[in-house]
């Protein structure tokens, strides 16, 4: 279907073949011809926002926002202030926020709120976005799993399978992709450390008040 596609147009435009794309509006596609898939990565876009603000060397910070944050809404941007990029950062974020960095959406939301109206300390608060994606860009997922064979399955490539594990070789396949383009990162946890189990498992009480301190919830 896309070579006719590919084909028609050709018909009826001058075109040139420059292949499979590398990079679309800022978004990286990067090809598993192994597995048959591609991921979307945005580094390069990110390494470009922290240069434009002079933040490539700025401290990490792995959260999105300051604890407890509240910032002020004001009715208009003042003279000094509208020097600041906050417009043209924001831009850059919201892209990023529906593109690839969906983590990202309520503390871009939060901060878009206040387009018409802002001074150094919302500048500030759009300034963390930033340092957390530098913290971020590089920084896979971490999954964690009681079950070793699996994480082994996922880590392994396609010549490791075998009769016995045939089955689920699709069924892994898009995770083995994750882990090769580095977007997740699987570790190992103990069974009795699975916080999920508490939702999953009947357990007793004294189990179930241990995994319920682990998350930090009362009641």
């Amino acid at each position: 279907m896309l070579q006719c596609t590919k084909d028609m147009l050709s018909a009826k435009f001058d075109m040139t073949n420059l292949g499979k794309a590398k990079l679309v509006l800022g978004i990286e596609v990067i090809y598993d011809r192994q597995w048959g898939t591609a991921a979307l990565h945005q580094t390069g876009h990110v390494d470009a926002i922290l240069s434009c603000y002079s933040l490539g060397n700025c401290k990490l910070q792995y959260t999105l926002m300051t604890a407890g944050l509240s910032l002020a809404k004001l009715k208009a941007t003042s003279r000094k202030h509208t020097a600041l990029p906050y417009h043209q950062a924001m831009g850059s974020l919201m892209y990023l926020s529906q593109a690839t960095w969906p983590d990202i959406v309520f503390a871009v939301a939060y901060l878009s709120k206040f387009m018409n109206g802002y001074d150094e300390t919302h500048w500030m608060a759009v300034k963390h976005v930033i340092h957390y994606l530098k913290a971020m860009s590089t920084l896979p997922t971490i999954i964690k799993s009681d079950n070793q064979s699996a994480i082994s399955l996922a880590q392994a490539n396609q010549q490791a399978f075998h009769p016995q594990t045939k089955h689920i070789n699709i069924k892994v396949a898009h995770l083995h992709e994750a882990v090769v383009a580095k977007m997740i990162m699987l570790v190992h946890c103990l069974t009795g450390q699975m916080i999920t189990d508490m939702l999953t498992k009947a357990l007793p009480r004294p189990k179930l008040e241990e995994l319920k301190g682990l998350t930090n919830l009362q009641g």
